[in-house]
This record gives structure tokens, sequence and C-alpha cells, in this order.
């Protein structure tokens, strides 16, 4: 107990140190007024992102998320169930999860083969998924506002890639989707599947030769600062209590990391957006804590519900910048990550377990297609479309800081 203590303090230390280059560097751009928590109250009154966010029939919203919903369906549609499912077993092999003959790399997940695998999948199945996806979008005013916004552009790029490469990528997707949103369900049902998953992808990662050289700066640090809570996470069900300060300096730097890229990326204001995640991150509304059922770690954050929604979107446009853009944002709308509207509090444990999957997919996927002499194709998002929601995010996040001030008030 003694040394998990010393190298806490360590951590700790680093990342104080590290944190405070990095917060000195994003003070340079953002200190301005455009996320300052002191707007004045005529702000509050005239704000359109504050007007359509206390609405609470959102369907008028509805069209945009649902026409993009009904695409997805429609790609699967002429899919047997038979072929479908062989599609959901190559994303668990591509995972290392599965063998190459498509058998269980551990007791654990074999125990629940028929959970993760079903063998009754069918399109049905696939529209009631899609559709809580929906739901879940409908209940962020932050995305529904976007969304909005967003049908008045031309999309060029995106259009082009549903019309020239959808009908092979797209049900890939759903299948991706689908296995994120099991997988994390499974972790945190079943203990023994979390700890089973990190070894599985700790030895594919050795078995492949996969270091720091293959996945550069930002994934390597990203990977740190995912598995190492994670791992902290299983400690933590072992010994049946949790660290009331957890995640309080992991959250940050995953976010400042993110912020820098958007710099460095030119989207200056989706990094100024997400400046009060940073500022209010985990226990600055009280420590760290198991859900009732000990499923979940739990962390609290001021206005939890519309914390989540702000982080959601400002996730959500930093990574449409990338090549893979539909699967990184996949992994914040399955139900399992999206679906926080109950238990806000479990949000960040169920992102952290989707980010942790896609992040290997992406590793080993890479080598796969490297090996291959392939490259992925770029599903990035229309550069017009990331500017115009990094400019919607810093709206929201003058809203959240709003919305802390007046609770405050209160």
């Amino acid at each position: 107990m003694q040394i998990v203590r010393v190298k806490k303090l360590i951590e700790a230390k680093i990342f104080t140190i590290f944190a405070l280059c990095m917060v000195a560097i994003v003070c340079v751009h953002f200190m301005g007024a455009a996320v300052a928590a002191d707007e004045e109250q005529d702000v509050l009154e005239t704000s359109p992102l504050l007007s359509s966010a206390d609405v609470s029939d959102n369907s008028i919203f509805s069209p945009s998320a649902r026409r993009i919903a009904e695409i997805f369906k429609a790609s699967i549609r002429e899919w047997r169930p038979i072929e479908f499912k062989e599609l959901l077993a190559q994303q668990y092999v591509r995972l290392h999860l599965m063998d190459k003959q498509q058998r269980w790399r551990s007791d654990a997940l074999a125990r629940i083969s028929e959970s993760l695998l079903p063998s009754n999948i069918n399109a049905a199945m696939i529209d009631v998924f899609v559709d809580r996806v929906v739901s879940n979008v409908e209940s962020n005013p932050y995305l529904v506002n976007f969304l909005m916004q967003a049908q008045q552009l031309p999309c060029k790029k995106i259009r082009r890639n549903i019309s020239e490469e959808g009908r092979y990528v797209l049900p890939r997707m759903v299948a991706f989707a689908l296995v994120v949103d099991t997988l994390t369900r499974a972790e945190l049902d079943h203990p023994d599947v979390l700890e089973a998953v990190v070894t599985l992808f700790e030895q594919a990662r050795n078995e492949e030769n996969i270091g720091f050289t293959d996945l550069g700066l930002f994934v390597s640090i990203k990977l740190r600062l995912i598995e190492s809570p994670i791992k902290e996470m299983i400690r933590f069900r072992r010994e049946g209590k949790v660290d009331p300060d957890f995640a309080k300096y992991y959250l940050p730097l995953n976010v400042l990391e993110a912020m820098l890229a958007d710099c460095y990326l030119g989207n200056t204001d989706n990094a100024a957006s997400a400046w009060p995640l940073v500022m209010n991150g985990p226990s600055t509304a009280g420590p760290a804590s198991f859900s009732t059922n000990m499923r979940a770690v739990q962390l609290r954050m001021p206005q939890a519900k519309n914390w989540n929604d702000l982080y959601g979107v400002w996730n959500l446009a930093f990574t449409s910048q990338f090549d893979t853009a539909p699967f990184l944002m996949l992994i914040l709308l399955v139900p399992e990550v999206s679906g926080y509207q109950e238990h806000p509090e479990e949000y960040l444990t169920r992102r952290a377990l989707a980010l942790y999957t896609y992040l290997h997919y992406s590793i080993l996927g890479t080598v796969e297609l490297e090996r291959r002499g392939l490259t992925s194709p770029d599903w990035s998002l229309d550069q017009e479309l990331v500017c115009l929601w990094g400019k919607m995010n810093v709206e929201s996040a003058k809203d959240y800081n709003l919305r802390l001030k007046h609770a405050h008030a209160d």
C-alpha cells in the first residue's frame, strides 16, 4: 500500500508540472472573453443556445439525427443475419479478443459469448440500437443545436464518401458500434471481463511489437492516460473502495492534450470550448465513489448532465478532424456511453472503456493494413463543418458557464 501511495504522489507531481506547462500555453489563447464565466446577465437572456436548450420537446429537431440514422439502417438492410454476425465476429478478431478461427482468447469472454456475439442478431435489433442512439442525441441540446445549423452546409465530402464507399464502410461502422456498446456493458457487468480485455490488449501490443515509434506521441500519451485509470478501476473493484480523488489529474490532462492538438490543427474555437471541462473536472463537485451496484466509478462534476453534454459536443468536434472520424464519433454515441441522462456521474467511466476499445481497434487495425500495404480512407468531416462546430461549441461553453454562475447564485 505504501508503494501505491508513493507512486500516486510521484504521478501527481509529474501531472501537475505537465498540466501547468500546458495550462500556460492554453491560457495565452483562451483567457479572453470567449468562455469567461462572468458573462453579463443580458447574454443569459439573449443566448440562442439557452433558449433552445430549455425546450422540452425536441421533436422539431429530430429530422437531422433521424436522417443520419436512416442512412445507417439502410446500409445493413441487404445483409442476412448470418452475414452480419460474421461481420461482428471480424471486429472481435481485429481487437485480438478472438483468434482467426473466431475462438475467444479468454474464458471470461467465452462464458458470455452469447451476449457478446448474439446468435439471433437481426435487422430489427439493429434498428432498435440505432434508435437508442438517436434518442440520446436528441437529449443533448448542444448537439441538437449544432445539427440544426449543420443542415445549412453542403457537406460535399461526407456525401461523396457515403456515395462512393458507404456500401462497404457503413455496415462496418454499425458492427463496430455494436461491439463497443456490448463490450462496454460486459466490462461493467463482469469484473473478470474487463481484466481479461486489458490483459489481451497488452498481449496483442506485445505480440505485434507495437511501441512508441509505432504509436506516435499523441496516441502514446492518450493510451497511457486511458489505460492507467482503467487499471486503477480494476484495483478499486478488488479492494472494494475508490480513491476519492480518482481521475482528478487524468481527465484534465486528457482534455488539455486534445486542446493543444486542436490548436495545432488550427481549430482554436473548439479548443477554447473545452476550458470549462478542465476547470470543472472530477472532484470539483464531490469525491469519486462506486455506483450502488459497484458496476461503475462515479465522478462528480458541477451540473453533471450539462457537463457531459458539453464534453460530448466538444469531443465530437475534435474527433471529426481525423481520417477515422466516424468510428471515433461512434464511441461517444453508443447507448452505453451516451445514455447518461439518469446517471451522469457514470459517464466518464463508460467513455474511458469505449475509448480504450477504440484505441486498440485503431492501433491493431493499422498494423494489419500496413502489412497488406493499405491505408485507411479519409472520412474526416468537411472543414466548414468542423469550423462551424467549433464556433457553436464556444457558445455551448458560455451556456455551461452561465448555468454554473446561476446555480452558485441560487
